[in-house]
């Protein structure tokens, strides 16, 4: 008997609530849940009488008021509990919104009326301070691009690494006089390279062609370099070469002392396999100068100066057996 009232009176609540009567929840089903404790008590409510009391008590509520008449024209005293239900409540007529605010309800502790719960209020999240937000970090521009170049190396021979009979003569460009006597490899290697080192210590340089007064035609002249001067030999307008600094270049395409970016050399680690160097090893910031030039350097064709050929070897590895790099001028990662 129970059961079935307690299962309708729910089923009537929870359809009320739905239907955003909260305003007139507790009006509605306070008789309701006081006849429910009746029956129980006195055990005389059966199943079809305490359903249809249940029905009764809602179906001649404010459900059917639309029209703002509150009339009772059968002096239901139970009906009566929505007289105070207005037009503005329940009519629905237009489309309008229901009166729910989206709450929900609950038994107070220690009975069984039920009560509102409002609506939570969505927190707010307040935004970010100002200034909290890190920047992009813009990175720094190669410059501008001059051109893809040949990337070829030279390096300061040695004639000790090339035994041999000494049945050739280096002359000096100024007076014709014999510097020393060398193995033919020694000279083909010193007259390509530029630059070389004697087995008793002397530094010489190529000069160029031989003059015509030391009857020595296709033959090319030396000058002997003071090492205190020029440790690595000279450029092309007696400057002091620098291992890894200096490159040549033809000058129709870069002139001479152009600086130059070259972003595959950055970051390459320059070694000194002959402690001659007193600023190596170093890891390379990219930044080159045109400091000489060479009669097979040839438009856009830069050779970099790599110290010594066991140098080379190692930055050639490194750089990958590259043959091709990029090359940028007025770049800020070389000021």
């Amino acid at each position: 008997m129970a059961n079935a009232f307690f299962r309708q009176l729910l089923l009537n609540i929870t359809d009320n609530y739905s239907r955003g009567e909260k305003e007139h929840f507790m009006a509605k089903n306070i008789f309701l849940i006081l006849l429910f404790f009746t029956c129980l008590v006195t055990a005389g409510c059966s199943d079809s009488s305490g359903s249809s009391l249940v029905r009764s008590g809602f179906e001649g509520g404010g459900d059917s008021n639309t029209t703002g008449n509150n009339e009772n024209p059968n002096n239901n005293p139970n009906d009566n509990l929505n007289d105070d239900v207005t037009e503005d409540d329940n009519n629905t007529e237009g489309g309008g919104e229901s009166q729910n605010s989206g709450g929900g309800f609950y038994f107070v502790p220690g009975t069984n009326i039920p009560g509102n719960i409002p609506k939570p209020e969505t927190p707010k999240i307040p935004p970010p301070p100002s200034g909290g937000e890190e920047e992009p970090v813009e990175e720094e521009s190669d410059g501008e691009f001059l051109g893809t170049f040949k990337w070829t190396h030279y390096w300061i021979v040695f004639e000790d690494d090339f035994p041999g009979a000494k049945n050739t003569k280096l002359v000096h460009w100024k007076d014709c006089s014999v510097i020393a006597w060398v193995s033919k490899n020694y000279y083909d290697q010193i007259k390509v390279e530029g630059t070389g080192f004697l087995s008793d210590g002397r530094l010489i340089n190529k000069y160029g062609n031989c003059p015509s007064a030391c009857n020595m035609s296709g033959y090319k002249c030396f000058n002997e370099v003071d090492k205190q001067e020029a440790p690595f030999g000279h450029g092309s307008q007696d400057n002091p070469l620098r291992p890894y600094i200096s490159v040549a270049s033809d000058v129709n395409v870069v002139p001479f002392g152009t600086v130059l970016y070259v972003p595959a050399l950055d970051g390459v680690e320059m070694p000194d396999e002959h402690n001659m160097i007193d600023y190596a090893p170093f890891v390379h910031d990219g930044c080159v100068v045109a400091e000489d030039e060479g009669s097979s350097i040839d438009g856009y064709h830069l050779d970099f100066f790599s110290a010594t050929h066991a140098d080379y070897l190692i930055i050639d590895e490194a750089m990958n057996d590259i043959g091709k790099v990029d090359v940028y001028i007025n770049s800020p990662k070389c000021e």
